[in-house]
């Protein structure tokens, strides 16, 4: 094969370009490929047109195009994924096994944490197929994406880049949708907004994931203020319900009965404890795949040692603070009446330091927990100092 175009140099003053390569083979077989592309884009074009072929022929992209390595990074899936109809697929093909569909493919691709090759079918109605080239030892699989030739030309868009939103939605074929956020995507979306707003206004990511914690944080300030005093007013109520479980120790009915008048009468309720936690793990799992899956977090320093965001923390030096901070939170916090569930509770910041620890959690995520529990034990120490022991009646 060989290219008439002998190189290719763009600039503002020379917006576009196209690199062409032709082939000429035996039996009267010819082929003829152009390469468009614009300046300032990883979008361009692709035409193909072959004469003289024998059976079916198509254009392939891979293997090491996209980062093809089909395997998972913290929950990210790498290698060939397509979007079919209105579904983002991930296929998985098995040595002689492709993974075909017939039509309405708007994109086909490879792609890694943080970049994509993709090729767009003009009109999304060809088919495509996804093919296990090989399977190395001591290495994931290897993938090749094929686009079927009809009458034996095809005129396609193609990208090979980052996964930018911005970049993917300009060609308005759901490649976006490449950038995979899970099932918690309604809450990463917006929160990568707002980082991106707080990136533009402190010009450090770090900088940012600490603002919007303290963003979130006073969002949810009324709902954890609640939580707070009316875990601290159950704890004042512990002699009472000592006393209670005495009286009633062989009444569990009773005993019910009375602790939920107590309740009643002191206007707190057990539930409450739990009800700010429960709200914002949804919150803590969209910033998860924020921070791991965009790729403006990668290589994105913060401060001394912290050179990515996006990955584990080489020393672990946030994530013990974070297990610190949090068995202080625990001590500050009212304990059950349970010492058994109490003790439970002083094991956690153990377990989740061991956890992020082994498990590949993004500094940034550390950082955010980190600075939730030091905002969450400066609003402990303000509820502890205010709630005053509600007056028990004797004898009641």
């Amino acid at each position: 094969m060989s290219s008439p175009t002998a190189a290719l140099a763009l600039s503002p003053g020379k917006p576009q370009g196209e690199v062409r390569f032709l082939y000429r083979g035996p039996e009267g077989l010819a082929a003829e490929k152009t390469l468009s592309f614009r300046h300032g884009s990883y979008a361009g074009g692709l035409r193909v047109r072959v004469e003289g072929a024998q059976g079916p022929i198509g254009i392939a992209l891979g293997p090491e195009a996209g980062g093809s390595d089909g395997n998972t990074y913290g929950g990210v899936i790498e290698g060939p994924m397509s979007y079919v109809g209105k579904k983002l697929l991930y296929d998985a093909p098995e040595a002689g096994k492709p993974v075909a569909h017939k039509a309405d493919v708007r994109w086909t691709a490879l792609q890694s944490k943080h970049f994509l090759a993709a090729l767009v079918p003009r009109g999304g109605t060809q088919g495509a197929e996804t093919h296990l080239l090989r399977e190395k030892e001591g290495r994931a699989k290897e993938y090749a994406v094929v686009v079927p030739l009809a009458g034996g030309e095809a005129r396609l868009d193609f990208y090979a880049g980052p996964k930018e939103t911005e970049r993917l939605a300009a060609l308005k074929v759901n490649l976006e949708d490449a950038l995979d956020y899970g099932m918690f995507a309604f809450i990463s979306r917006p929160l990568m907004a707002v980082l991106r707003a707080l990136y533009a206004v402190s010009g450090n990511w770090g900088v940012a994931i600490i603002l919007l914690t303290v963003l979130v944080k006073i969002i949810f300030y009324p709902l954890t203020h609640l939580s707070m005093r009316n875990m601290k007013e159950m704890q004042k109520l512990q002699p009472r319900m000592e006393q209670l479980r005495t009286l009633y120790k062989d009444d569990r009915g009773k005993l019910n009965e009375q602790v939920m008048a107590l309740y009643r009468e002191h206007k707190v309720n057990p539930m409450m404890g739990c009800l700010p936690m429960v709200i914002q793990i949804p919150v803590f799992f969209g910033l998860y795949e924020a921070l791991l899956v965009s790729i403006e977090l990668r290589q994105a320093p913060f401060f001394g040692w912290v050179h990515d965001l996006s990955v584990q923390e080489p020393y672990h030096v946030y994530t013990i603070l974070m297990g610190a901070s949090m068995f202080l939170q625990q001590k500050m916090t009212p304990t059950p009446g349970d010492p058994t569930q109490a003790k439970m509770m002083m094991f956690m910041p153990v377990v989740f330091t061991g956890m992020f620890i082994y498990y590949p959690v993004p500094v940034g995520l550390v950082i955010y927990w980190l600075v939730n529990n030091v905002l969450s034990i400066a609003q402990q120490y303000y509820v502890n100092r205010s709630v005053r022991p509600p007056k028990l009646a004797e004898g009641s």
